[in-house]
């Protein structure tokens, strides 16, 4: 079993990309986006395009372009919950028909290594600093990598419920190391409220991290 495959329900298709996916040949309407894209920017939204049509065929979805839409989200048929993400000579798509009450999911990859004390200071709430620095296993950076990873996850998992942006101070989350997974919750500053609940993975390799998180109806 795939990392990415321990972070979500069996009912979500997994496409991770291969050598022939960072040259593949995009829809007309997917092509569009190239225009003024660095060539590294437009191997990873080949990439991704390429993975996102192998879960949608896995689906029974054929022929259908990922537009971009509002926040450079992709959009995902009508009758699909999805995400993208790429880093570091990594990229894979995740999608699913929203059933057992699921309204979103999100992914997120990361190149291991810890956070700079900095970033940790912009990424994590006071309260999830004071946890990383007596969490276990890891370091405090190690853990703001994660934290970054996983906020990066519920993003993607909500804004295509929402349509709202998040910032980092936004969100805060409460993670069981034992197991690796997390919940998430929306801060006093964030623009909305959150009815529904928010839970997500964790697994780290020697390379990557890599989240999961999981939007459902309470």
């Amino acid at each position: 079993m795939t990392a990415l495959a321990k972070l979500f329900s069996d009912q979500v298709a997994i496409a991770i990309a291969d050598e022939s996916a960072w040259h593949g040949v995009l829809y007309p309407e997917e092509s569009y986006y190239l225009a003024n894209m660095h060539p590294q920017r437009r191997r990873e939204f080949t990439a991704g395009r390429v993975c996102a049509r192998r879960v949608l065929q896995t689906l029974g979805i054929e022929c259908f372009p990922l537009r971009v839409g509002e926040g450079r989200a992709p959009l995902w048929p009508p009758t699909v919950i999805g995400s993208i993400s790429h880093c570091d000579g990594f990229c894979a798509a995740v999608a699913m028909r929203p059933v057992d009450g699921v309204l979103g999911i999100g992914l997120d990859v990361e190149p291991s290594g810890p956070l700079d004390e900095e970033v940790v200071a912009l990424v994590c709430t006071e309260v999830e600093r004071v946890w990383c620095r007596s969490a276990p296993f890891l370091t405090e950076g190690a853990w703001g990598k994660i934290i970054f990873s996983a906020k990066e996850s519920v993003y993607k998992a909500l804004f295509p419920v929402s349509g709202l942006f998040l910032e980092f101070q936004d969100v805060e989350l409460e993670i069981d190391p034992a197991v690796m997974r997390f919940r998430a919750r929306l801060t006093p500053s964030a623009p909305c409220s959150l009815p529904e609940a928010i839970c997500g993975r964790i697994e780290i390799d020697e390379k990557y991290v890599y989240t999961g998180a999981t939007l459902r109806r309470n």
